[in-house]
C-alpha cells in the first residue's frame, strides 16, 4: 500500500503549477510508486495566486506567508518554486524544520549559496532533489543519445543554444555548443 506524503508549496506562479501537477500525475506515469501526494499547503505572495492553489490545483488549505507551510505538521516535503534570490531562507527554514526540499534551479545565487543550502540539508538530514525539468524529455533523450553515439547534436539543437540566431557549424562546433547551451539536460553523467 502507498504511503501519503504530505506536500507543501511555496510560489504558486507556472513553476509551482508544474510541480503541482507533478504531484497529482505520479500515480499515473509511475503506477508503482511507493508515495501518494497529499497536497497539503500552498503560499503565495498574492492571495489571488494561493487561492488559486486551492481552488484549481487541489491543495487543502492556502497562505500568502511561506512560514506556514514549514509550520504545518501534516507537511513533509516542500516544493520551492519561488524567486531565486528567496530560495536560500526558505529553503534552509525547511531543513531546519525537517521537511524534505524539492528546489528549483538555480538553487543558490552564487556558488557558495547552494553550497550553504547543501549543507543545511544535510546536517539536517532530509533529502533534497533538484528540478532539472528537461531532462527526462523525449526530445532531450533523444539528443542524449545522439551525443553519447558520437554522431554530434543536430543543428535545430545548435540553432537553440545560439539563442535562435542562424549560425553555420562544423559538427564539432555544433556538438560544443549545443552541450553548452543545453548543458542542464545533456550534461555529462546524466
Amino acid at each position: 500500500m502507498a504511503r501519503t506524503v504530505g506536500i507543501g508549496l511555496v510560489g504558486v506562479g507556472w513553476m509551482g503549477r508544474v510541480h503541482s501537477a507533478a504531484y497529482r500525475r505520479a500515480r499515473y506515469h509511475y503506477p508503482d510508486c511507493a508515495g501518494v501526494a497529499r497536497l497539503v499547503i500552498a503560499a503565495d505572495e498574492s492571495e489571488h495566486r494561493a487561492r488559486e492553489a486551492a481552488d484549481e490545483l487541489g491543495f487543502e488549505r492556502w497562505t500568502t506567508g511561506w512560514r506556514a507551510v514549514i509550520e504545518n505538521a501534516d507537511v513533509e516535503a516542500v516544493s520551492i518554486t519561488v524567486p531565486n534570490d528567496l530560495h536560500a531562507e526558505i529553503a534552509l527554514a525547511a531543513a531546519a524544520a525537517g521537511k524534505h526540499v524539492w528546489i528549483e534551479k538555480p538553487v543558490g545565487r552564487l556558488p557558495e549559496e547552494t553550497a550553504e543550502i547543501a549543507a543545511g540539508i544535510e546536517a539536517a538530514g532530509v533529502r533534497s532533489i533538484v528540478g532539472f525539468n528537461y531532462r527526462q524529455a523525449p526530445a532531450v533523450q533523444h539528443a542524449r543519445r545522439l551525443r553519447d553515439r558520437d554522431r554530434g547534436v543536430p543543428a535545430h539543437l545548435a540553432h537553440v543554444a545560439a539563442g535562435g540566431r542562424a549560425i553555420r557549424l562544423s559538427r564539432a562546433e555544433r556538438a560544443s555548443r549545443a552541450d553548452h547551451g543545453l548543458v542542464h539536460a545533456l550534461s555529462p553523467g546524466r
